[in-house]
């Protein structure tokens, strides 16, 4: 988990230098810091960390072409990764 919560700060990270709508970056900063905390718990859930990266991917994909340069990013290839290497999928 220590893995997949470092690649999660650098991915917020990134994300926060995007220069992504008001609402939309908002949102995915909710989804990101939700995903940050849940892998901090001692026992952390990693659908619940699936579930908001998923959300934070959305509105991503809402965004023009960001979803191509965040798909790119060396953290999210590792955060999906990690994540499917416990049975769990994000779409990008």
């Amino acid at each position: 988990m220590k893995e997949l919560f470092d690649n999660l700060q650098q991915f917020q990270k990134e994300i926060g230098s995007m220069n992504l709508p008001t609402d939309e970056a908002e949102n995915v900063k909710s989804n990101v810091n939700l995903a940050i905390k849940e892998a901090q718990k001692p026992q952390p859930d990693p659908k619940k960390i699936q579930s908001k990266f998923q959300g934070a991917i959305d509105t991503v994909k809402e965004v023009g072409d960001t979803i191509q340069t965040v798909s790119k990013w060396d953290w999210t290839q590792k955060i999906l990764s990690i994540l499917g290497k416990i049975g769990l999928k994000i779409l990008l």
